[in-house]
């Protein structure tokens, strides 16, 4: 999809990306926050996507390599990340002390709970290090991750089962749900970036990752 993408956002400026954030992301990410989170059914016509949502960030990810690098900007995003990361953790630490539950409402990436703040995340990332000149051990392995990103979320759908039967995995889970969740992604995302890195290593592959 890139080569269309590029070709469709070449002559956007500022208002058409925000436009097109608003309704791919921001506007049935929040509906579908609405309908997990309370009683309301909301119409499938009003939750029809205008663009995939992996498309609709890739857009967002090419919007904010451009905003401007300001102090309010910053506070802004700070703001975005703070709030709807609050509204996931009640989502989550509420049912686990009212059931011992884990609550999967608000876990997907379509939802305002999970665009918003990645996109805050970005900016502020770009906020604190863009200009920061760091070793070259160090640059060499932001490099590596930065370009392993796409690989991760192409294997980690593969990978979520095999990863959560882990013998291991299972006993943190026994011993705390919480724990249990945070090791289990953060287990994924280095077995995906590991695996990610080694097929970057052969020449045909790493053309597609």
């Amino acid at each position: 999809m890139m080569p269309l993408v590029e070709k469709m956002i070449r002559n956007f400026d500022k208002d058409d990306y925000r436009f097109l954030i608003m309704i791919a992301l921001f506007i049935p990410g929040t509906l579908y926050v609405i309908q997990s989170l309370t009683p309301i059914h909301i119409s499938d016509y009003l939750l029809l996507a205008i663009l995939p949502y992996p498309i609709a960030y890739c857009i967002a990810g090419i919007y904010l390599t451009k905003v401007e690098l300001t102090k309010r900007n910053r506070n802004i995003a700070i703001i975005c990340f703070m709030i709807p990361l609050l509204i996931f953790i009640l989502s989550l630490y509420i049912p686990y002390i009212k059931y011992q539950e884990i609550s999967h409402a608000l876990d997907a990436c379509r939802n305002i709970t999970t665009s918003l703040p990645a996109m805050a995340a970005f900016y502020l990332f770009r906020y604190y290090f863009e200009d920061n000149h760091f070793s070259a051990f160090t640059s060499k392995w932001i490099k590596e991750i930065a370009l392993s990103t796409f690989g991760i979320y192409l294997f980690h759908f593969i990978f979520i089962p095999k990863i959560y039967r882990l013998t291991m995995i299972q006993n943190i889970f026994a011993f705390s749900s919480f724990i249990g969740i945070f090791t289990f992604q953060i287990c994924l995302f280095i077995c995906c970036g590991i695996i990610t890195y080694c097929l970057r290593k052969i020449p045909v592959v790493k053309n597609f990752l």
